[in-house]
């Protein structure tokens, strides 16, 4: 009898302790206020099926209040106003009836109860404040889904769907604030319109299938402005085309992470794209696999991105005010796209970086003629850089190429539209990579110290209407070669080590209409081809100095008219050294070493003179030479005895490899002409084109001071100090910031002593000279700026007494350098004695 009283007051006991049987309200059909609402504080609600807020009506939810849905097709529409604002304390719950977490319980919800929240195109005064959905997405839904709906959400967590966490369907764009979504089975967010982004701010984003919002409709409708506290796992991914249309502008702030999920994602820019990242944060363009960069956003274990997992970005005609700073782009160049591709885009790259490319690292498309310092090319699958002018390449400056199929810049329109001036830092990789170079009457060609030029084929030349003029040096010429001559910049088809072989490509032509040609310490290695020379000058204004040809294929010079010719060297051709078929010059100091064929060969329509040259170890040494054509030079036997002439052996260093040097002893040293100028030992002048130093002529000395940049300024000099000479004594300093002021000075004293970070390099007394402009790349800061300075010009002034014959002098280049802590720069040092 007492078993019965005792089972009820236990079941009422029950029934007071589980929190599902708290107070509840049921909610059905449309709700607003003044019909089932507003939806109170601290009261919670029960939805069997689903409810509605109606067009035209507002339903306000009070903080704290619980809305708990019951069926998986459970759906609260909005196609009104639902304004429901909680706070830090007291926030709005919208979840499955089976979690009871939200009433005291311990019994987690389930993804997919119930199907969510969905808001219509009349919505977008809604506004949801510390708000949490949980609990939905069932069958493809999502927690919330936004039709054209541009709704405000603040500080909400959305959590737990079985498929998307908000799903913008491709026409929304809400605010979303400092909101979280976790533990998504799907991505966070879904088709998101890429201009929405716009509207995020400080989301976190965990757990979910894909942290990030997927976009996808990838055309920019409005000028956007995009930080990292934009994105939602601080990237933008999507599978489409992303679309900066011409008028418009986006601008990527540091830190900004873009990755694509198929390699048919592209990001197109008709418009201006303003990437500007910083050292610190770059902004980055890569694949969805690479987890390097942004964390594993597609969630699916670490993993690594690949060449060709996407197309790459490029620019339309429209978009030349784009700007890129310190911007990544890895992994790009599916199919046979460049990772970026410029169609006519005169676009600003600086400090930024391609790597991992399926196919070229950047493809100018043959028209782009854009600046890019400090560009770096890694790793792809093809050339670095492709289809360029070559009035396109001075806008390169201090570029790094390396581990591509191929590390140049390659030229596929050598035609000059422009004049075009080239030092070695507008060279990225070290070498050239060219089809045939023609420049026209009115245009000038000048290459600086150290620049290669590799032709591509067996039929490329360089052909000169206009002006060619190169400013080698000894030290450093300017090289014109063929790609496989790994030598000279280096291996530059990346197919491991190569020599070059004669006749690789045709060879220099000056036309008789040349404009006056300088060719100023030149090599040319490996021309030649078919019957044509290395070099062919039928220009009465040309003037050719301290140029060598190697090995070519056939003749090394073939020469009917010039105005100046002097130190030049055929060596190792398969035919004629030198052919002279014509007129009347004379040549200077001459070479003509181990060729297949004539030394010199002077043909009957030329009536040209040789002096103080050497002719040895070829097959005949002259021929066609009469008494009065050759004077003062080496390997004659029938002229020996006369004029100066004889036929000895000249001691070369190793004739064998190319080392045309004379040795200790040379019976050439100090028997050429004797009343043509002297060498810049200053000594009576020699035979051949490599006049012995005994002494005084210039060297350097002393360390440079590395500079701001990571460059080591290096001091080079053509010609030698006279009080006499008409020729110049240009002292150079490369490897220097550009536009920067600068000053040469000098003292009779060499130095050691530290100073402003480096090394002073000269003693007191000094004497300093006009103040210089390194000149170079016009815009952003790079080394490729370069002092010259004329100390034959000083010399010869009288303004300083002391510059006498003999006297030995010391200098050094001292320059502005505003990244460096003192401010300031210092060069090597160069030591010369000033002749007569």
């Amino acid at each position: 009898m007492l078993a019965r009283p005792r089972l009820a007051l236990l079941l009422v006991s029950a029934f007071l302790s589980a929190p599902a049987a708290l107070a509840q309200t049921a909610l059905s059909g449309n709700v607003f206020d003044g019909a089932g609402g507003p939806l109170l504080a601290g009261q919670t609600y029960t939805i069997a099926a689903s409810i509605a807020v109606p067009a035209g009506q507002t339903l306000t939810i009070q903080p704290g209040a619980i809305l708990r849905f019951f069926s998986g097709t459970s759906t609260f529409t909005i196609l009104g106003t639902l304004d429901a604002r909680g706070s830090a304390s007291q926030k709005i719950v919208f979840t499955e009836d089976n979690d009871t977490t939200v009433l005291g319980g311990s019994t987690p919800g389930n993804p997919g109860a119930w199907r969510g929240l969905a808001f219509g195109a009349d919505s977008d005064a809604s506004v949801l404040e510390h708000c949490q959905i949980r609990f939905g997405g069932s069958g493809t839904g999502s927690n919330i889904v936004l039709d054209a709906a541009d709704i405000v959400l603040r500080e909400c967590d959305v959590t737990g769907s079985a498929y998307r966490g908000i799903d913008l369907s491709g026409t929304s764009s809400p605010t979303l604030e400092d909101c979280t979504i976790t533990s998504c089975a799907s991505d966070a967010l879904a088709l998101v319109p890429f201009t929405a982004l716009g509207g995020f701010s400080n989301c976190t984003v965990s757990g979910n299938g894909g942290n990030f919002a997927r976009i996808s409709n990838g055309t920019l409708a409005t000028s956007l402005t995009l930080a990292p506290t934009n994105l939602p796992g601080g990237v933008i991914v999507g599978a489409v085309a992303f679309v900066v249309p011409a008028g418009l502008t986006l601008t990527l702030e540091p830190g900004v992470v873009f990755k694509a999920t198929s390699g048919t994602t592209a990001f197109n820019v008709s418009g201006t794209l303003l990437a500007q990242g910083t050292a610190a944060e770059p902004i980055v363009f890569t694949s969805v696999a690479d987890d390097s960069v942004a964390g594993d956003t597609n969630n699916n274990g670490p993993s690594s991105g690949a060449p060709g997992h996407w197309r790459g970005l490029r620019f339309d005609a429209t978009s030349g005010a784009s700007v890129l700073e310190n911007t990544e782009v890895r992994f790009a160049g599916s199919g046979t796209s460049g990772s970026i591709i410029l169609d006519g885009a005169d676009i600003v790259m600086t400090d930024c970086s391609i790597d991992s490319g399926g196919y070229r690292g950047l493809d100018l498309s043959g028209t782009a003629r854009p600046t890019a310092v400090r560009l770096s090319v890694t790793n792809c699958n093809s050339v670095a850089i492709q289809n360029a002018e070559i009035d396109a390449v001075p806008g390169f400056s201090s570029c790094t190429l390396a581990g591509n199929a191929g590390n140049y810049l390659s030229v596929i329109d050598g035609l000059l539209e422009t004049d075009v001036s080239l030092e070695e830092a507008n060279i990225p990789g070290g070498a050239l990579v060219h089809q045939t170079i023609t420049i026209p009457a009115g245009r000038t060609l000048t290459l600086g110290r150290g620049v290669v030029f590799k032709a591509a084929s067996g039929t490329t030349s360089v052909a000169s209407a206009g002006r060619l003029v190169t400013r080698g040096t000894l030290a450093r010429p300017v090289v014109f070669t063929s790609t496989t001559d790994d030598a000279h910049g280096g291996d530059t088809n990346n197919n491991g080590p190569s020599t070059g072989g004669p006749g690789g490509w045709r060879g220099v032509a000056f036309t008789a209409t040349d404009e006056g040609s300088n060719l100023r310490g030149a090599l040319v290695r490996f021309a030649g081809s078919g019957t044509g020379p290395a070099i062919n000058c039928d220009g009465p204004l040309v003037t050719l100095e301290h140029v060598r040809v190697d090995r070519s294929g056939y003749l090394g010079f073939d020469l009917s008219a010039l105005a100046s010719a002097r130190f030049l060297t055929a060596w190792d051709c398969n035919s004629d050294g030198f052919l002279l078929r014509a007129g009347s010059f004379t040549l200077e100091h001459a070479t003509s070493v181990g060729n297949g064929d004539d030394g010199f060969d002077s043909e009957s329509g030329s009536s040209a003179t040789v002096t103080s040259s050497i002719a040895w170890g070829n097959t005949t040494n002259y021929e066609g030479f009469v008494a009065a054509e050759l004077a003062w030079s080496n390997g004659n036997a029938a002229l020996a005895g006369s004029s100066g002439n004889i036929d000895l052996d000249p001691l070369f260093v190793d004739e064998v490899a190319g080392d045309l040097r004379l040795l200790p002893g040379s019976p050439c040293i100090d028997t050429g002409d004797p009343l043509l100028a002297l060498d810049a030992d200053g000594t009576r002048t020699d035979m051949g084109s490599h006049p012995f130093n005994s002494g005084g002529a210039p060297t350097t000395y002393c360390t440079a001071k590395l500079n701001s940049l990571g460059c080591l300024p290096a001091i080079d000099s053509w010609g030698f100090a006279s009080l006499s000479s008409p020729h110049a004594f240009d002292i150079q300093l490369h490897y220097v910031r550009n536009n920067e002021l600068g000053i040469f000075y000098y003292g009779y004293l060499p130095g050691s002593a530290p100073f402003q970070g480096g090394t002073r390099c000269v003693s007191s007394p000094k004497l300093r000279t006009p103040v210089l402009n390194s000149g170079g790349a016009a815009t952003g800061i790079d080394c490729s700026g370069v002092f010259h300075f004329d100390m034959n010009a000083r010399i010869q002034s009288g303004v300083d007494g002391n510059l006498a014959v003999g006297t030995v002098v010391y200098g050094q280049f001292w320059m502005r350098d505003s990244g460096s802590p003192s401010g300031t720069g210092l060069s090597d040092g160069i030591q010369f004695t000033v002749q007569p």
